[in-house]
């Protein structure tokens, strides 16, 4: 096994330089984070307590879950279906997406619309193997707008990594006789 001075500080073929290898002090750790960086000196990759790709500007494009598994970056999106207006007085799925687990965390957000004199509600649930289990809490909107932005993490969907569920929105109107809509801003995959 080689020690770490013995490590080439460039990698080259045929008179180019292919990348630079050097060890640099990370910023708030005590540990040596080694770094490959492009014949420009910017940062291509990262490794240390995890790793990450890095653009030429140096944002983090493609890296893993510090915390738990999977992808940190790219988030990636859960497709859903646009807004859609409901009178239904019990829960009825308005959307349906299937989610294969990539990333440790759903990031959810999604609003509803009341009328004068309407009250309304919309939950998240997940699905798996049948068993259907809410996400977040129930958002309500009583003659007015109301938003929900969650998160729900491993332990509240259940999912390991690659495994599937599905996922819910469900809606209902619970006073009045108003016609209430519900948007899905986005639900995402998303590092922890």
């Amino acid at each position: 096994m080689r020690r770490q001075d013995q490590f080439p500080g460039e990698l080259r073929d045929v008179g180019r330089t292919l990348a630079r290898v050097r060890r640099e002090l990370a910023e708030r750790a005590a540990n040596l984070v080694p770094r490959l960086r492009r014949a420009d000196g910017t940062t291509a990759a990262t490794l240390g307590s995890t790793w990450a790709w890095h653009d030429r500007s140096g944002n983090e494009i493609f890296s893993e879950d510090a915390d738990a598994w999977g992808l940190g970056r790219p988030w990636l999106p859960i497709p859903m279906t646009p807004s859609t207006s409901f009178t239904n007085a019990s829960w009825t799925t308005i959307y349906r997406g299937t989610w294969q687990a990539q990333n440790p965390v759903i990031l959810a957000e999604f609003s509803l619309s009341a009328p004068a004199t309407t009250t309304c509600q919309a939950r998240l649930l997940i699905e798996v193997d049948g068993v259907q289990t809410q996400l977040g809490s129930t958002l309500t909107a009583s003659a007015a707008d109301a938003a929900a932005s969650f998160t729900a993490d491993p332990i509240a969907h259940g999912l390991s990594f690659g495994q599937d569920g599905s996922l819910l929105l469900q809606v209902q109107r619970t006073a009045g006789a108003g016609t209430c809509t519900v948007w899905v801003q986005g639900i995402w995959g998303a590092q922890s």
